[in-house]
């Protein structure tokens, strides 16, 4: 028998994404620092994670479910222990993560992720909701 995967590069929409993360019970959030110079920028990338945390929250996800990560050099922070960034990136394996790094202010949805990136000047809203992503 052949079993053909859903390409997980392949782009989709919001709403695609949506249902995605409706469906699931399984999330990983990593604040990726590497390319975040200064402190106005980690910050930028640091509250995106965190609101974004607070809405799934309203979505209804269990926190237990919601694994947060910040990378950071080779390291990945996570449960207050640091380990390799290798070693994290299985948590994302049947689960909906959502890739949050310093860039030009933009998010592309894919059916298992979103990879968004903010500046310094991200006003505050990086949530999700049932109705739409921001």
């Amino acid at each position: 028998a052949l079993f053909f995967l859903k390409n997980q590069d392949n782009e989709i929409t919001t709403e695609e994404f949506l249902k995605s993360v409706e469906s699931s019970e399984k999330f990983v959030l990593v604040q990726d620092l590497r390319g975040a110079e200064n402190t106005e920028q980690r910050r930028a990338v640091i509250n995106c994670g965190i609101d974004l945390a607070g809405s799934l929250g309203l979505l209804g996800k269990e926190p237990e479910n919601i694994k947060i990560a910040a990378y950071e050099g080779e390291n990945c922070i996570i449960e207050n222990r640091t380990t390799s960034i290798a070693e994290c990136e299985p948590l994302k394996w049947g689960a909906i993560a959502f890739n949050v790094k310093y860039g030009q202010e933009g998010t592309k949805f894919y059916p298992n992720r979103a990879e968004i990136e903010v500046s310094p000047i991200y006003g505050g809203r990086c949530l999700i909701s049932a109705g739409q992503a921001e």
